[in-house]
C-alpha cells in the first residue's frame, strides 16, 4: 500500500471523527472549547487547569493525576494571572504553566492546559510537540528524525502530510491519537503506547482517549 495514500485515509478519518473541518485551527474538544467561550482569563485558567468536561468527567489524560491536585494547580496557576496576560506566544504561555508545575503534574497535562489558555487567547501553538503518545506515533511515522527533537515544525513533515492543512496542536492530537493505525509502516505495531481507543460518538468524541504517561 503506498505510505502517501494511506496517510491520507487516516487523516480523513480523523478529521471526520475530531470535527476538523476545512483549515479550522481547533479540533472537537468540550474542555477547550469552554475555555474559549469564557468571560475573562481568570475563568479560563481554573477551567483549563481543573480538566473537567459539562459532565463533570475529568478529561483522560488527567485522571492519573486526579481531581485534588488539578485543583491545587489551578490555586497555583491563578497566582500566574499576570505573566499569562502577557504572555504572547504558545511557548511563553507553555513555559509559565511549566514554571508553576507543582508535583504530579507531567508534561502532558502542562501542554493541555496550555494549550486551553491559549485557545482563550488566540493563540495557538507553531511547533508540534513531542510527548507522551504523539511522540511514539511520530517515531513510527517519521523514524530516526525525530531524535532527539523536543517539537517539530510544520517544515520537518513530508510534503505530502503537509498538504492536509492540519494545524500543529491537530499533528500533535493526530500523532497521538491514531498512532495505533501506523503500524503498516513500523515493526512497532501495537507495542505503542499512551493512547488508547478512537474517540465515540457523544461526549466521549470530545474527550481525548490518550492515556497520560508522565
Amino acid at each position: 500500500m503506498n505510505e502517501y495514500k494511506d496517510i491520507t485515509n487516516i487523516i480523513q478519518e480523523y478529521r471526520k471523527e475530531w470535527g476538523v473541518v476545512g483549515n479550522e485551527q481547533n479540533f472537537r474538544d468540550g474542555i477547550i472549547q469552554k475555555c474559549e467561550s469564557s468571560t475573562s482569563l481568570t475563568e479560563a485558567i481554573k477551567l483549563a487547569a481543573e480538566g473537567l468536561y459539562e459532565s463533570k468527567k475529568t478529561h483522560p489524560h488527567h485522571r492519573r493525576v486526579g481531581r485534588l491536585k488539578l485543583r491545587e494547580f489551578a490555586i497555583k496557576l491563578a497566582s500566574a494571572e499576570k505573566d499569562l496576560s502577557s504572555n504572547k506566544t504558545f511557548d511563553e504561555i507553555l513555559q509559565t504553566v511549566s514554571k508553576n508545575r507543582i508535583r504530579g503534574i507531567g508534561q502532558l497535562t502542562s501542554y493541555d492546559i496550555a494549550l486551553r489558555i491559549g485557545a482563550y487567547k488566540k493563540i495557538w501553538p507553531d511547533k508540534i510537540y513531542l510527548h507522551a503518545g504523539t511522540k511514539q506515533g511520530a517515531k513510527v511515522l517519521l523514524g530516526k528524525t525525530i531524535r532527539g527533537k523536543k517539537y517539530l515544525t510544520l517544515e520537518d513533515l513530508p510534503e505530502e502530510y503537509r498538504n492536509h492543512n492540519l494545524s500543529c496542536h491537530q499533528w500533535e492530537n493526530f500523532f497521538c491519537v491514531k498512532k495505533h493505525k501506523f503500524k503498516t509502516y513500523s515493526d512497532i505495531g501495537n507495542e505503542v503506547k499512551g493512547c488508547s481507543a478512537l474517540p465515540k460518538v457523544n461526549e466521549s468524541l470530545t474527550a481525548n482517549t490518550c492515556k497520560p504517561v508522565y
